[in-house]
């Protein structure tokens, strides 16, 4: 897990579903008649919509960006590993809408959207460097993960993407949030969208409908705002089975994944004020308390891979197995009837479920030394495009490996509460600011360890820095 530089409390309350959920967990594939009800925002969350809400959602919001006619020219983006942007040229739900979006904004701008040469992972960053730092780049935009996104800015290779004209940061399809949590005074280098759909990176909890005493009251508790850290450790320990939950990698992952995933922060601060973990003292504490009884009690299993922990539940051997949503795809053979849960929130009056994607979140910049005001029109005008992208990811899914109307549910409410859980890195910052912040929680956590002392220790090292380091000057 990897965490950054401006850290912010993100507690997301959802709207509970005001639908009931008609299917029964594990009883197979939804039916071709009920997909309409189930891929409609309504019938997939169960939201009550006003009609003026409503009407906005039945018309693109492309109809009301003005019409620019550039003539073809090319829109060029530096597409990371692993991004979608262009489709595969599938028919899959997720992939086909990438082209009908891309289709709609070269129609509505008189543009074509190019991709930059292919780029390995490996040598993206190197190669888009020295094609700058030669006067040679021909490249309007990037489409990056956050943990790449920190490379490009801390090396001055982005312009400040508040800066970038026509740009609307207050448009509806603008991910606010996030736009605040990566954006130090008015300096942010990411521009947070739906151009690009990250809900595979987004962590959950798949659950062994055989494993537990009754799905239904598990997935009903999320609905009603009772799944908490109480209900998932009652649920793991009363399981028959030897191994409660399967886990990819070590306690310290384990209880990170946990207490981020369940709405909670525990790093607050403001630069280039000194950042504070007084606040999270009592949180932490209680924290603490719950994760000992898990690992004492609760039989969790330890995995050196996502493979091997994914494989023993695929098999139906454990109740409870924390991945990605991108894992439902490797279990559509499966003989095991499963389900999806969201991670557990803390408990707290207002705390919410807040679905933790960290520095995987896909997002947009612009390079130095291009025309910022046609990259402007552009980016703004594709944002408007991918209004139905996240429709399209649920419907790939639901083909293509989703069991259940519920676990259909499941996967909306998870996608729709996601946020980056913490805030931008650049270079140094990111691993100073990671390492001393991880230890306060994995050493209290997961150690015993005294919680003042430490955040006595990680404050001062947060002090130093900040005042040593002049990025922001």
């Amino acid at each position: 897990m990897k965490l950054g530089f401006q850290c912010l409390v993100l507690f997301l309350c959802l709207s509970l579903f005001s639908c009931s959920l008609t299917v029964k967990p594990g009883t197979g594939y939804p039916s071709q008649t009920e997909l309409p009800d189930l891929l409609t925002k309504e019938g997939a969350a169960g939201e009550e919509w006003d009609e003026e809400e409503g009407t906005q959602m039945q018309s693109s919001p492309l109809d009301s960006l003005q019409t620019y006619q550039f003539g073809g020219r090319a829109f060029t983006v530096a597409v990371y590993d692993g991004c979608d942007f262009f489709g595969d040229g599938s028919t899959d739900g997720y992939q086909a809408a990438l082209v009908t979006r891309n289709a709609a904004v070269e129609a509505k701008c008189g543009v074509s959207l190019v991709s930059y040469q292919n780029l390995t992972a490996e040598s993206f960053y190197t190669d888009l460097r020295t094609a700058y730092q030669s006067g040679t780049l021909k490249c309007d935009g990037l489409l990056v993960p956050v943990r790449v996104m920190s490379l490009f800015a801390v090396n001055g290779l982005l312009v400040n993407i508040h800066s970038v004209p026509f740009l609307d940061m207050d448009a509806k399809n603008t991910h606010q949030k996030e736009m605040a949590a990566y954006t130090v005074g008015t300096v942010g280098y990411g521009y947070f969208s739906d151009i690009a759909d990250s809900s595979p990176f987004i962590r959950c909890l798949y659950v062994n409908e055989n494993g537990v005493k009754d799905a239904n009251v598990l997935y009903d508790a999320v609905l009603n705002g009772t799944w908490d850290y109480d209900a998932f450790y009652t649920a793991v320990k009363s399981t028959a089975f030897t191994a409660g939950l399967a886990v990819n990698g070590n306690e310290e992952e384990l209880a990170l994944d946990l207490f981020l995933g369940g709405g909670d922060a525990f790093m607050v601060n403001n630069p280039p004020k000194t950042p504070s973990l007084k606040d999270m003292e009592e949180i932490v504490t209680a924290f603490s308390q719950q994760f000992s009884k898990l690992k004492q009690d609760a039989k969790v299993s330890y995995f050196a891979d996502a493979f091997s922990a994914l494989k023993v539940f695929s098999r139906g051997n454990c109740a409870f197995y924390l991945g990605d949503l991108a894992d439902g795809e490797s279990l559509k053979n499966t003989t095991v009837p499963w389900g999806i849960l969201p991670l557990p929130h803390d408990g707290e009056a207002g705390s919410g479920y807040a679905a933790r994607m960290g520095v995987d979140r896909m997002c947009m910049g612009v390079m130095k030394g291009t025309d910022y005001a046609f990259s402007g029109k552009i980016i703004n005008t594709l944002a408007a495009a991918s209004y139905e992208l996240k429709q399209g990811r649920l419907s790939s899914a639901v083909y293509s490996f989703l069991p259940s109307n519920t676990a259909a549910k499941m996967y909306r409410l998870i996608s729709d509460s996601v946020y980056t859980d913490l805030g931008i890195d650049y270079g140094e910052i990111y691993t100073t600011l990671y390492s001393a912040s991880r230890d306060v929680l994995v050493n209290t956590v997961v150690h015993g360890m005294e919680y003042r002392k430490l955040y006595n220790n990680a404050n001062n090292s947060f002090t130093r820095f900040i005042r040593d380091y002049t990025f922001y000057d």
